[in-house]
């Protein structure tokens, strides 16, 4: 049997196999080259894979809610709010004149705060109109009761009753609505005036 040498020891040729033995030493050195970067290359991409398959199953998966249309449309503008109703006094003008003439003026202060805002019917006829800031002033005469004197009351309109109490004549009956003011004197001060009744 014949041996080849190889470094320290002699290894049998026939251990040897064939294709080695037929091929050069650089050829053996390249082919081993070529398995060895050929299986460390598949080992990085199935290395590869695996570490991209676990980091992607890693990841929590977060539901959509199914959200209602109304939340992801634009807001709605607020409705309107009604008009508030007008709160009507069961008094007159001559029982407000009392609480002037009868008390001092912190008694009367006090006495016509509950009237305030609240709104009166008043019955007169026109003695005069003339203009006052961006609306009208309308002077009425109410007629006497018992030992009252004729009150004059001055009816404060805004600009929009224009054509309206310009084609009131003098000694006219009309009806208004009124809103009390805060002011407390004579004459009262009624705004926001409203003609109801009595006017052509």
């Amino acid at each position: 049997m014949s041996r080849r040498k190889s470094g320290f020891f002699e290894v049998p040729i026939t251990h040897i196999p064939r294709w080695l033995r037929d091929r050069s030493a650089d050829t053996i050195v390249f082919r081993v080259s070529k398995i060895l970067m050929t299986a460390l290359l598949l080992v990085g991409v199935i290395g590869v894979g695996i570490f991209f398959g676990s980091s992607r199953g890693d990841k929590p998966i977060i539901p959509v809610p199914n959200l209602p249309l109304a939340s992801v449309t634009s807001p709605q503008p607020p409705m309107p709010s009604a008009p508030q109703s007008k709160v009507m006094l069961d008094t007159d003008v001559y029982q407000l004149k009392n609480i002037i003439h009868d008390h001092t003026d912190q008694e009367a202060t006090r006495l016509f705060s509950q009237y305030v805002t609240k709104w009166l019917k008043i019955t007169g006829e026109v003695d005069n109109l003339e203009p006052w800031n961006q609306g009208w002033l309308l002077y009425i005469v109410l007629p006497p009761r018992g030992d009252k004197d004729l009150l004059v009351e001055v009816l404060r309109f805004s600009g929009a009753w224009r054509d309206r109490l310009a084609d009131l004549p003098h000694g006219q009956r009309i009806v208004a609505l009124c809103q009390i003011g805060s002011e407390v004197g004579v004459p009262l001060l009624l705004e926001n005036c409203e003609l109801v009744g009595g006017h052509r």
